[in-house]
C-alpha cells in the first residue's frame, strides 16, 4: 500500500462510484457461452465471482457485434438479441450486489474473422491482405465503417439495457480498430490511412457515435502502448493518438 496509497480509495467518474481502483481484466471461456452466445449460469459465478472477491468492476469479454463478418470463435456474448438481456440481467445484478460495476469489452475480429463463423461471409480490414489460413480480406469501403459503427452503437445500447454500467473498446492486437491504428496493418493511402490523425479517423468515429448515442454508459479503450514489432505503434505515438481521441 506505500507504493499504490490510492488503490483501495474510492472514486467517481460521471457518477459511478468505483469502490476502489481494481478493474478485472476482459476474459472469455467458450463453456460458459455456450450456443447460441448466451452467458450460462456457470458464466454469471464466474464474473460475479471477480465482484464477490472486491474489484471495483468486472470485465466481459468481446461481444457478438453483428451476425456478418466479425466473429473468429464460437463463445461471443451475444449483444445483438433481446434474447441476450436475462442471462445478462443476472450476471450485472449479481455484480452490483457487491456494489462493483459492470463493463463488457466489444470487439471487431477484422481481418482475423472466419468465414465458418460469419455465414460464409469473407473477413475485412482497413486494407487488404491474404491471412496465413488462407482467407482473403478486404479493404473495408466508407458504407462498411458505417455499418459497423452502427453495430457499435447497438451493441453499446444493448450492454446498457443489459444493466453494464460500461463498455471496453477494444482498440489493441491488431483487431478491426487496433488494424486501422496499426502502419503495419493500416496501408491505406485515403483519408483512413497515413498519418496517426487519419488512422484515428474511423477508430473516433465510432467513438464518438457511442459518445452522442448512449451517453449515459461509460467507455473504455483498450490500447496497444507497443507493438513490439519495427515499424509497429510505440509509446509516442500511442501518446498521439490517445490525444486524437
Amino acid at each position: 500500500e506505500g507504493m499504490y496509497p490510492h488503490l483501495f480509495a474510492p472514486m467517481v467518474i460521471r457518477g459511478k462510484v468505483f469502490k476502489n481502483r481494481i478493474i478485472t481484466a476482459p476474459s472469455n471461456h467458450g463453456h460458459i457461452t455456450p450456443y447460441p452466445h448466451q452467458l450460462n449460469i456457470e458464466g454469471v459465478l464466474y464474473y460475479g465471482g471477480k465482484a464477490r472477491g472486491g474489484a471495483a468492476m468486472v470485465t466481459l469479454g468481446e461481444a457478438l457485434l453483428d451476425h456478418g463478418n466479425s466473429s473468429a470463435h464460437s463463445s461471443h456474448v451475444d449483444l445483438t438479441t433481446e434474447n441476450c438481456l436475462p442471462s445478462l440481467h443476472r450476471l450485472t445484478d449479481y455484480i452490483h450486489m457487491h456494489r462493483s460495476l459492470a463493463s463488457i469489452e466489444l470487439n471487431h475480429n477484422g481481418h482475423f474473422a472466419l468465414p465458418e463463423y460469419c455465414h460464409g461471409e469473407g473477413p475485412m480490414a482497413a486494407s487488404e491482405m491474404d491471412m496465413p489460413n488462407g482467407n482473403h480480406v478486404r479493404a473495408m469501403t466508407e458504407e462498411d465503417m458505417e455499418r459497423v459503427a452502427q453495430s457499435y452503437v447497438n451493441a453499446a445500447r444493448m450492454a446498457k439495457r443489459g444493466g453494464f454500467d460500461a463498455v471496453l473498446l477494444h482498440y489493441a492486437h491488431g483487431w478491426l480498430m487496433g488494424g486501422f491504428l496499426s502502419p503495419l496493418v493500416n496501408r491505406r493511402t485515403d483519408q483512413y490511412g497515413g498519418s496517426v490523425a487519419n488512422r484515428c479517423r474511423f477508430p473516433k468515429m465510432v467513438l464518438d457515435r457511442i459518445r452522442q448515442e448512449v451517453p449515459e454508459i461509460l467507455v473504455e479503450l483498450r490500447l496497444s502502448g507497443s507493438e513490439l514489432t519495427p515499424g509497429g505503434i510505440e509509446l509516442d505515438e500511442c501518446v498521439e493518438m490517445v490525444k486524437n481521441g
